[in-house]
Formats: C-alpha cells, sequence, structure tokens
C-alpha cells in the first residue's frame, strides 16, 4: 500500500484475513527490480490511486494499456497476470 490511510485502510481486511503484514511502497519507484525479485511467482494486492494504480499496471504490462481512473472510482480492481513471458490483464469492479 501507498502510506496514506485511505490506501492502508483498504488493504487491511485483506492483510488481517491472510495474516500478513502490509508493505509500504513509494509510488515513485513502481515495479523496480527489487519489487519484482520479491513478488516473482506470488499473488500480490497492490493498494494504489487512482493516478497511480494504472501507471504500475502498465509498468508491469511493459505497455500503456490503462488511462488514469476517474478520482471517484473506488471500485476498480487491475488484475495482471504473468505466466512464464505471457502477461494477462482485466480490470474488474468490485463491491
Amino acid at each position: 500500500s501507498t502510506n496514506y490511510n485511505r490506501t492502508i485502510e483498504t488493504a487491511t481486511p485483506t492483510a488481517m484475513s491472510k495474516k500478513l503484514e502490509i508493505i509500504k511502497y513509494d509510488p515513485r519507484k513502481m515495479y523496480d527490480s527489487i519489487f519484482q525479485q520479491n513478488t516473482k511467482g506470488k499473488t500480490v494486492l497492490v493498494v494504489g490511486h487512482s493516478n497511480t494504480t494504472p501507471v504500475f499496471a502498465n509498468k508491469i504490462l511493459g505497455d500503456k494499456i490503462y488511462e488514469n481512473m476517474d478520482d471517484n472510482d473506488n471500485a476498480s480492481l487491475y488484475i495482471v497476470t504473468i505466466t512464464g513471458d505471457q502477461k494477462e490483464t482485466k480490470i474488474e469492479k468490485v463491491n
């Protein structure tokens, strides 16, 4: 999660249910080599903002697929799946 109360509050229920620590990230250093190494082969929930989440997904995908989200969009879940060299993506709306 970014270091903002709103994103930490969003990540907390999932972290608690999975007994995981929330690791804070700097949105200016998204998808760097350390993140890639630490998350390879894992399922990861990244909680961000309307102007960081699409950018993060684009960095993972290596292509500008997504534009910034509407500021009022609090229900989009960007799902990026990497299997070997294959990358798939979709957006789901959650309640």
